[in-house]
């Protein structure tokens, strides 16, 4: 699970330490896929750019640029 909840005792944040590495603060989880969808997790080094991240990830996007989420589906 991505989020900590009542029914949820591990989660990515408590893991996101571990990807500390030599940087001077933990990751932090700028975007995700919805339950049920696997895919990749968007992280941010630093607050300064998750804010700017999660801007993108916005349909109007920072400075007209935005960030495109495709979805391919095999059925």
């Amino acid at each position: 699970s991505m989020h900590a909840g009542p029914k949820t005792k591990d989660h990515i944040v408590n893991w996101l330490p571990a990807l500390q590495f030599d940087a001077p603060s933990v990751p932090l989880l700028v975007h995700r896929l919805d339950k049920g969808t696997s895919g990749a997790l968007l992280l941010a080094r630093n607050s300064t750019v998750a804010a700017d991240l999660a801007e993108w990830m916005r349909e109007s996007g920072l400075k007209g640029d935005h960030i495109e989420k495709v979805y391919w589906a095999i059925v």
